[in-house]
C-alpha cells in the first residue's frame, strides 16, 4: 500500500523523468548508426551530440510535463497518452526548427531528429503502459478499511471519495459508536479479524480515539504480521492528504523529534532562487511597468503596498505587492500575468525570500494566530516564499482557512528538499 501511496511524491516524479530521458537517449542512440555517418560514440563525443541531444530531450520533457503527464499515478487511457506524447514530439521538431534558425551547429541532422522523435513517442508509450500495468499489479485493489470514528479518518475518508486519480477506495469503517454520513458501516471493532479476511484491505486506517472504541490489540498484531498495513489516522492523512494534521500532531514530536526544526534551504535551491527571481524580474519588468502606469492613472493611489511580515525564524522583513483593484480589466492582467507579486522578488534576491515556501503573513496576525495555533511557529522555521505546497493543493476558497493552510505548510517543513522544492517550483511556473 505504501506504493500506492508514495507514487506521488515529488521524487518519484523525478525518477520517472529520468526513466523518459533514459528511454530516450536509448532510442536515439540506436538510431544513430543508420542515421548518421559516424557511430553514436564518436557523434556523442567528437561531433557534439550531447550538446545537440539535450536541448530537443529537454523541450520533451518540459513538455510532457505541462501536458500532465507526470500528474496522478495510473493513465486516463491509452488515446490520450498517445496523443499527449504525439503533441510533445510535435512541440519537439518545433524546437529544432527554432534553434535552427537561432544557431544550426546546435541542431540534430534532421532525419535523426524526425525518426527518432517518432520512435520515442512509441517506446515512451510502450514504457507508460508497462509501467501503469505493474502499478495494477503491485498496489493492489487499493482498498481502505478505517477503524473508530476519529475525524482524521473521517478526513481521509473524504480526501479519497473526491479525489479519483487516488485510485483508494474506501470500502467502510468499523466503530462502535455513530457511522459517517458517507461511509458504509461494516460492523464493530470487534469484527475487523473477520472484516479483513474478507475484504483483504491494503490499508487499515486507525481512527481509534472514542472510549467506546476499545483497540483489539491482538488481532491488530496478527494483521500486521500477515501482511496488512495499518497505520494512525495522522500519519496515514501525510501519506495520502499530503499534509499534516495539526489535532494528531502531539508535543512529544515537537520536543523529542526534529521533524519541524529550522532548516536553510541548500546551495542549489538558492541558485536556482537567484536566477528564477532574476529572469522573472527581467521579463515581468515591461508588463510591471505597464501595469503599475495603468494603475496609478486610474485612481492616483499608491500602486505598491508595503507590510512588515514575519520571515524565517521569525525575523521581521517589509514585504512589498502590487495593489490589486476588487474588479476590472485591471485586476483581470494581473491575475492573469500573476503580477501581484512581482516586487517580491526583489526579496528573493535579497534571500529574504525564497521562490518556494509558506505564504509570508503580516506580523501582527502571526502573532495573533500563535496564541491560537502554537503550530503556526513552525512554519517560519523555512523562508517564505513567493508559491507554496498550501498555493499548489488547496483551491482558491479555501486558502482563507488558516489552518489548513499551516497544515499543508508544516507538511513542506517537514519534507522540505530539492525535490519538493523543484516540484513546487515547476507547479508555479506551469501556473
Amino acid at each position: 500500500m505504501i506504493r500506492a501511496v508514495r507514487i506521488f511524491a515529488p521524487t518519484s516524479t523525478i525518477r520517472l523523468a529520468l526513466i523518459d530521458t533514459a528511454v530516450m537517449v536509448t532510442v536515439f542512440t540506436l538510431l544513430i548508426p543508420t542515421m548518421v555517418i559516424s557511430d553514436a560514440v564518436t557523434f556523442y563525443l567528437g561531433e557534439d551530440g550531447i550538446a545537440r541531444l539535450a536541448p530537443l530531450i529537454v523541450v520533451v520533457l518540459l513538455t510532457m510535463y505541462f501536458s500532465g503527464l507526470y500528474e496522478g499515478k495510473r493513465l486516463p487511457g491509452r488515446i490520450w497518452l498517445l496523443q499527449q506524447l504525439g503533441f510533445c514530439g510535435g512541440v519537439g521538431l518545433i524546437s529544432q526548427a527554432l534553434i535552427s534558425y537561432i544557431y544550426d551547429p546546435l541542431t540534430l541532422p534532421r532525419n535523426l531528429a524526425l525518426y527518432g522523435l517518432v520512435a520515442s513517442i512509441f517506446a515512451l508509450f510502450a514504457w507508460r503502459l508497462l509501467r501503469d500495468e505493474l502499478l495494477v499489479r503491485l498496489d493492489g485493489t487499493g482498498t481502505v478499511l478505517i477503524l473508530g470514528s476519529d475525524l482524521t479518518a473521517r478526513r481521509i475518508a473524504r480526501y479519497i471519495d473526491s479525489h479519483a486519480g487516488l485510485h483508494l477506495k474506501v470500502a467502510g469503517c468499523l466503530t462502535n459508536g455513530p457511522g459517517y454520513e458517507d461511509t458504509a458501516v461494516l460492523g464493530g471493532i470487534s469484527d475487523l479479524r473477520e472484516v479483513a479476511r474478507r475484504l483483504r484491505p491494503d490499508l487499515i486506517i486507525s481512527g481509534l480515539v472514542d472510549a467506546r472504541d476499545r483497540m483489539p490489540v491482538a488481532d491488530m498484531v496478527d494483521l500486521r504480521y500477515s501482511g496488512a498495513r495499518i497505520e494512525e489516522a495522522g500519519i496515514a492523512c501525510e501519506l495520502i492528504c499530503r499534509h499534516v494534521s495539526a489535532r494528531d500532531v502531539r508535543p512529544s514530536r515537537m520536543l523529542f523529534s526534529d521533524d519541524f526544526d529550522a532548516k536553510d534551504m541548500p546551495a542549489a535551491a538558492y541558485l536556482v532562487d537567484i536566477v528564477a527571481a532574476a529572469l522573472l524580474l527581467v521579463v515581468g519588468a515591461p508588463f510591471a511597468l505597464l501595469y503599475a502606469t495603468a494603475l496609478r492613472l486610474s485612481d492616483g493611489k499608491p500602486v505598491i503596498v508595503t507590510e512588515l511580515c514575519a520571515g524565517f525564524q521569525g525575523r521581521p522583513f517589509v514585504s512589498r505587492r502590487f495593489r490589486v483593484e476588487k474588479s476590472g480589466v485591471l485586476r483581470a492582467f494581473a491575475r492573469a500575468l500573476h503580477l501581484t507579486e512581482w516586487p517580491q522578488l526583489w526579496n528573493v534576491l535579497l534571500r529574504r525570500m525564497s521562490m518556494v515556501g509558506p505564504r509570508p503573513q503580516r506580523l501582527g496576525m502571526a502573532r495573533e494566530l500563535a496564541a491560537i495555533l502554537p503550530l503556526c511557529d513552525y512554519r517560519q522555521n523555512v523562508r517564505p516564499g513567493i508559491s507554496g505546497w498550501a498555493e499548489i493543493n488547496l483551491p482558491p476558497e479555501e486558502m482563507a482557512d488558516a489552518v489548513k493552510e499551516v497544515e499543508y505548510d508544516l507538511y513542506y517543513v517537514h519534507n522540505q528538499s530539492v525535490s519538493l522544492y523543484t516540484y513546487i517550483l515547476l507547479h508555479g511556473l506551469r501556473a
